[in-house]
């Protein structure tokens, strides 16, 4: 949990310094093309999010305020397609596979889903803070290989070997980048990852 908190505080503290040189150089550009101004009035964002290296799908949803707290919300996953899969066998549990049948283990995978709430708070007229909590399931898969053939695809296939869940803690920083874009980075803490996206301006 230190090395996530320690990570936020530096992301955040680059996120400012980065915000002041892009400002400056944004403000010597020509003028044919306006920056957003997250000063100027409330701001709402759609945008596609990520987990590195865990979660690479995902929307956020957000807003900003510049006299008050923004609404942060967003959704990360590979949403269970693991276990959507006609080789995955939610019937059989890992003593059944190795001691019943006697299928031998040749793979392991792991899902993630995350739902987070959250808050953002303008810094500058091109930067946003944001922080807040979540849920994240997490859970685990076995692939064994069934020698007669019978179950799964050519005899592979697919079963939930545990899985748990627990609260997420994230923050990080955004910034604006065109008339529409705004870059964001930060850090969560289970699953411990870099978050990345890109929020679209939409009103």
């Amino acid at each position: 949990m230190k090395k996530i908190l320690i990570m936020i505080i530096l992301l955040v503290l680059s996120s400012l310094l980065i915000a002041q040189g892009s400002y400056h150089y944004a403000a010597n550009k020509s003028q044919n093309i306006k920056n957003i101004s997250l000063k100027s009035r409330k701001h709402s964002f759609i945008g596609y999010t990520t987990n590195i290296p865990n979660q690479f799908l995902g929307f956020s949803l957000f807003s900003s305020n510049p006299q008050k707290l923004g609404v942060y919300i967003d959704m990360k996953g590979p949403f269970g397609f693991r276990s959507v899969s006609d080789n995955f066998y939610d019937n059989i549990s890992v003593n059944e596979a190795e001691n019943i049948f006697g299928d031998e283990k040749i793979s392991t995978d792991e899902d993630w889903l995350t739902m987070n709430l959250g808050i953002t708070k303008t810094l500058f007229d091109n930067t946003l803070l944001f922080a807040g909590a979540g849920y994240s399931d997490h859970t685990y898969y076995n692939q064994y290989y069934d020698e007669f053939e019978i179950l799964g695809s050519n005899g592979k296939y697919w079963i939930e070997r545990k899985a748990n869940s627990g609260i997420n803690f994230f923050g990080g920083g955004m910034i604006i980048v065109s008339s529409k874009v705004i870059l964001q980075f930060g850090a969560s803490s289970f699953p411990g990852s870099l978050i990345l996206g890109f929020g679209y301006l939409i009103f």
